[in-house]
């Protein structure tokens, strides 16, 4: 999954991704952080004081998902729905 630091030094890492995700029936947004690494991706989200939940998958919908998941469904599917690849550029704040 993610290297040691000796192979991170050789590793290709993408730029840091920010979102910032809402739902119609959410009263505010969840910031979220996608990272690419060697085809992996990692979703960071903050939903709330002192909560921030990670997430990983083979995309970065499946990424942000995961990273979304004690939002309960159908909230975690929906937003990360929304993400774009990063290849054809995510959706920015």
């Amino acid at each position: 999954m993610w290297e040691s630091a000796s192979e991170r030094e050789s590793a290709t890492i993408d730029p840091m991704r920010h979102l910032h995700l809402t739902h119609p029936r959410l009263d505010s947004w969840v910031a979220v952080e996608i990272h690419e690494r060697d085809g992996r991706y990692m979703a960071t989200a903050d939903l709330g004081e002192d909560s921030r939940d990670i997430g990983v998958g083979d995309t970065p919908q499946e990424a942000v998902r995961a990273a979304l998941k004690a939002l309960g469904e159908p909230y975690a599917t929906e937003m990360a729905a929304g993400v774009n690849p990063l290849t054809d550029g995510a959706q920015q704040p």
